[in-house]
């Protein structure tokens, strides 16, 4: 997954420059058997990212219905908070999908919150990973299924979307682009939507979001 923000133009065409998902991740666990596990005191892992890195994915096999801050930290002590992120109505069989500006390689640990209230992790026993921590505490025997997901070292260039790029695979295209003083960044499928771009649908881009490409 991408993650970038306008940053310059040329030739009458907007970049972004942007780190590309290269397919590769972490995962917080060494073999083992999957599991669900009961957990109602904050829970999370510790990771050495060796990549850029700009997407966290929790497993979880039911979230009880709630709302659940996913943090994540320098560090199990929690010394600098550098992301938050709060996941609306968690339901059960669910993939939190955390998704941020990318991070560059170094020492981190996620943490998600149930507030005392009962969710189901999903974890692997007899995992040999050993970074997973309930309540502050290490725990021994299980590690909990999460991914880190890389993203490339080196920043690349991706155009503005402009009239005729497709939409969802092709199915809808920008049929009239904004104007360039209204250009601001938005979600299209390998390149970059603008606020206010009509579509052949009829529709228009309402609102500015992410830049995202996924791998």
């Amino acid at each position: 997954m991408t993650v970038g923000k306008i940053t310059g133009s040329g030739q009458g065409i907007l970049y972004v420059q942007v780190r590309p998902e290269t397919g590769e991740f972490l995962e917080t666990r060494i073999d083992g058997i999957l599991a669900g596990q009961f957990l109602s005191l904050p829970y999370g892992a510790r990771f050495t990212a060796e990549h850029w890195f700009d997407r966290l994915i929790i497993a979880l096999d039911d979230g009880g219905g709630r709302d659940l801050p996913v943090r994540i930290y320098d560090s199990p002590d929690k010394t600098n908070l550098i992301q938050e992120t709060l996941f609306k109505h968690v339901g059960p069989s669910r993939a939190l999908h955390m998704i941020f500006e990318p991070l560059p390689p170094g020492e981190y640990f996620w943490e998600l919150d149930p507030g005392g209230q009962v969710t189901v992790a999903q974890i692997y026993i007899t995992s040999t990973y050993k970074g997973t921590y309930v309540n502050g505490n290490l725990m021994t025997g299980y590690d909990l299924r999460s991914k880190i997901m890389y993203c490339s070292d080196e920043l690349q260039e991706r155009a503005v979307a402009v009239t005729g790029d497709p939409i969802d695979q092709g199915g809808t295209q920008v049929k009239e682009g904004s104007s360039i003083m209204a250009v601001q960044v938005g979600t299209v499928e390998k390149n970059v939507a603008r606020e206010l771009d009509e579509l052949n649908n009829g529709g228009r881009i309402l609102t500015g979001s992410w830049y995202v490409e996924t791998a």
